[in-house]
């Protein structure tokens, strides 16, 4: 498994990028047996048609902020062309199809999300710098400024092995996960904090929101 990242950081408004998950790595074009679940019904994953339909997963898993989900789907199938790759389900002697799998999250509370500063040479940067590294300690690409709702989000990836009938199968994973009783209001009072020393107008997406 190789993953990569993009992140985007200017001005005091954008905090947002993509992350690229390849489960087999960027070289190789084999599929892996894929599912998908709506947990809470809501968010938006393209791809999942054939995901469910099919059973695999052809190709990488792209996040990015809910206004690139369409960026970040139609970059990735222009770098499969540019590179004169074909996926490992689908090609024919006439040439091949695939399914982005793109899922997003909504970074407006931290992001100018209405600026849609996502463009293709950036998820193209996601895809080509994907490697078996560790993550790094801050929150970067498609993670900067994801909200958890008063939680810990993170992510990570993790190695191991799969012994079925004591056959040593690799196994990786990754994923993001609310993971511990936090708060991302740290993150919002830093920049309110940073704002009013500058003495800038606070946006109205950057406003504390009442608790309930």
């Amino acid at each position: 498994m190789e993953i990569g990242h993009k992140t985007l950081i200017a001005g005091g408004d954008v905090r947002t990028g993509v992350t690229a998950v390849w489960p087999r790595g960027k070289k190789s074009n084999d599929p892996v047996f894929g599912g998908f679940f709506s947990q809470n019904g809501n968010g938006d994953m393209t791809g999942t048609h054939w995901l469910t339909e099919s059973g695999f997963l052809d190709g990488p898993v792209l996040i990015t902020n809910t206004n690139s989900v369409g960026v970040a789907r139609d970059a990735y199938l222009g770098w499969l062309v540019k590179n004169h790759r074909t996926p490992g389900t689908n090609a024919f002697e006439f040439g091949w199809f695939t399914y982005p799998v793109v899922a997003e999250t909504w970074d407006g509370f931290l992001n100018d999300i209405n600026g849609f500063h996502i463009k293709p040479a950036d998820v193209e940067e996601a895809l080509v710098s994907a490697a078996q590294a560790r993550f790094p300690k801050v929150m970067s690409a498609a993670a900067r400024a994801w909200s958890a709702t008063a939680l810990k989000g993170a992510s990570a990836r993790l190695h191991g092995n799969w012994h079925p009938d004591k056959a040593a199968t690799p196994l990786a994973c990754w994923f993001s996960a609310i993971v511990a009783r936090a708060t991302n209001s740290v993150w919002m009072a830093s920049r309110l904090a940073r704002r009013s020393r500058s003495k800038r107008p606070v946006p109205p997406h950057l406003r504390p929101i009442a608790k309930m």
